[in-house]
C-alpha cells in the first residue's frame, strides 16, 4: 500500500540554502556559520558548524512557543503533523499594500468561497512578502491572533518564512 500511494503522491520541494543576511524576525540574530573540517585543509570531509535561532525558516512552532506549559514539539505525535491544509492567500492586497496583514474577514471570504475551515487543520497564509526588498521581520505576520479570534478548532497555522513564503 505505502508504494502505491507514494507512487501516485506529487511532491513539492521547499527546501533551500541558508545564508547569513535570510529574512528573518528583526528581533533574531543573523545566522553564523563557521568551516569545522575541510578537505582543503587535510580533513576526511567538509563539516560546518551553524548557529541560528529554533525559529528560522520553515519550521514547526510547537504549542509552548506561545502558549506557556503549552506542548513541545516532542510531545508532538507524527500524527499531527498531517492535517487537512487551508491556504488564506492575501498576496493581492498585499500587492497593493505592503503593509496588509490578515484579518477575520480574509477567513470569512475564504469560508464563502469552500465552507467552513474544517476543525484541525492547518492554516497557512500566502502573502508574497518575499518580494519586498525592505521586510527583513515578520510583524506583520499575526495570523495566530486572527485565528484565535476566528476559531478554537484550528490545530495549527503558519507560513513559509524561509524566502518570505515564496509559493
Amino acid at each position: 500500500m505505502y508504494r502505491e500511494v507514494i507512487s501516485s503522491a506529487d511532491f513539492v520541494d521547499l527546501t533551500h540554502a541558508f545564508g547569513p543576511g535570510q529574512p528573518r524576525f528583526s528581533s533574531f540574530p543573523d545566522e553564523e556559520r563557521r568551516l569545522v573540517m575541510d578537505f582543503d585543509r587535510g580533513d576526511i570531509a567538509q563539516v560546518h558548524r551553524y548557529s541560528f535561532v529554533g525559529q528560522w525558516g520553515t519550521h514547526v512552532d510547537p504549542p509552548v512557543h506561545f502558549v506557556k506549559g503549552g506542548r513541545t514539539i516532542d510531545e508532538l505525535p507524527v500524527s499531527e503533523m498531517l492535517l487537512p491544509l487551508v491556504v488564506i492567500d492575501i498576496s493581492e492586497r498585499v500587492g497593493r499594500d505592503p503593509d496588509a496583514t490578515p484579518t477575520v474577514e480574509d477567513l470569512t471570504e475564504w469560508e464563502e468561497r469552500h465552507g467552513q475551515i474544517p476543525s484541525g487543520c492547518f492554516v497557512a497564509l500566502r502573502t508574497d512578502w518575499h518580494t519586498s526588498t525592505d521586510r527583513q521581520d515578520d510583524r506583520r505576520a499575526n495570523i495566530n491572533g486572527v485565528l484565535r479570534l476566528h476559531s478554537q478548532e484550528i490545530r495549527g497555522c503558519g507560513r513559509y518564512s524561509g524566502i518570505q513564503d515564496a509559493p
